[in-house]
């Protein structure tokens, strides 16, 4: 009797477990089905450092250099002759997934390596769960922080190219696959110096008038009152 009841467990096990296999395949074969775009990666803010630099090697903090020291370039200054040192650019990586399946399936994460020219420069990890209904697509924006310098730009890379994996996984409920079906990714789009080099243009005008008015306002501070009225 323990024989029989021992079969019929192991029997009923193994249906099950066949059962299990034969539904995670099918679902693996559905998620193969679904497709991505990467849109577009969008320029979305140029952090910019305090310092200036002057002659590509005389560096001006706008902030701590004494009003004496900024006074000397001042010409320079006016005429905007100098660079800017740039902390990192952001920029939104605009990512569309297509679900092509009849069942709800999720973005899982997304992990990838990104490449100015052929150097690579950073890593992403994009870890939102997003939900994707049957013949649907949703387009999720991943953020990218690129090291770039105004200093930099005398080689002129071209491209920046993001090369990674995106997971995916069938919903069953609140039930997921135990491994996401993998996808990979890449794509290369040009650097937009035409957006770089208007908020550069913009800063760097932002900057000398700053940097004008502080000196100017030094400069009257040091001059008699009685002179100061014909400024």
């Amino acid at each position: 009797m323990l024989k029989k009841i021992t079969f019929i467990l192991s029997l009923f096990l193994l249906t099950s477990s066949c059962s299990m296999i034969s539904q995670n395949i099918k679902a693996r074969k559905n998620l193969a089905k679904c497709d991505y775009e990467v849109k577009e990666i969008v320029l979305e803010e140029i952090k910019f450092s305090n310092q200036i630099v002057l002659n590509n090697q005389d560096i001006i903090d706008i902030k701590k250099t004494p009003h004496l020291a900024i006074i000397k370039v001042l010409p320079q200054i006016k005429n905007t002759n100098f660079k800017l040192k740039i902390n990192h650019m952001r920029f939104d990586i605009k990512l569309e997934v297509i679900n092509k399946t009849l069942s709800d399936v999720a973005l899982d994460r997304v992990e990838a390596d990104i490449f100015i020219d052929n150097s690579k420069i950073t890593n992403i990890k994009h870890r939102k769960f997003i939900k994707i209904k049957p013949k649907k697509s949703i387009i999720t924006a991943i953020e990218m922080k690129a090291p770039f310098d105004e200093m930099s730009f005398d080689g002129k890379p071209k491209t920046i190219t993001i090369v990674g994996k995106i997971y995916l996984t069938i919903l069953y409920g609140k039930s997921t696959l135990k491994t996401p079906l993998i996808l990979s990714i890449k794509k290369t789009v040009p650097i937009p110096y035409d957006l770089i080099s208007n908020q550069i243009k913009k800063k760097k005008e932002q900057i000398k008038q700053l940097l004008i008015a502080k000196t100017k306002n030094k400069i009257k501070s040091k001059i008699p009152k009685r002179i100061k009225k014909l400024w």
